[in-house]
This record gives structure tokens, sequence and C-alpha cells, in this order.
């Protein structure tokens, strides 16, 4: 288990470094998911809070405290 908390520190890591390189003209940019417009802003909102989602799911069926931003 520790090396899956682990591994999930290090994902977030390196989503925190991707993200501080995006330009600022960048994050309005508009590609496509599934047919649907979705900005490079939206994206990263939707990456945090599907860590959190994971996070709540390691707090209710372990019983651990987990750290989300």
């Amino acid at each position: 288990f520790a090396n899956l908390i682990h591994e999930l520190e290090l994902l977030r890591h390196a989503n925190e470094l991707l993200l501080r390189r995006i330009k600022p003209a960048c994050w309005d940019q508009v590609g496509s998911v599934d047919g649907s417009p979705i900005s490079v802003r939206v994206i990263a909102w939707v990456c945090a809070g599907h860590l959190a989602h994971h996070c709540k799911i390691i707090q209710s069926r372990c019983g651990i405290e987990t750290m989300t931003k």
C-alpha cells in the first residue's frame, strides 16, 4: 500500500510540473473529447477532481486519511 501512495505522490508531482509549464495563453485553448469541446483549463480541473475522488475512496475503504490540496 505504501508503494501505491508513493506512486500517487510521484504522479501528482509530475502533473504539477506539467501544469506549471503551460503558458498563460494556452489555458483557454480548446480541443475535443468524445466530440465535445474542452479547454486545457477544464482538463486541469477535471484531473484535480479525479484525484480528490480517489482520495475519498482510499479514505472510505481503507480508513486512511489522505491529503488533498
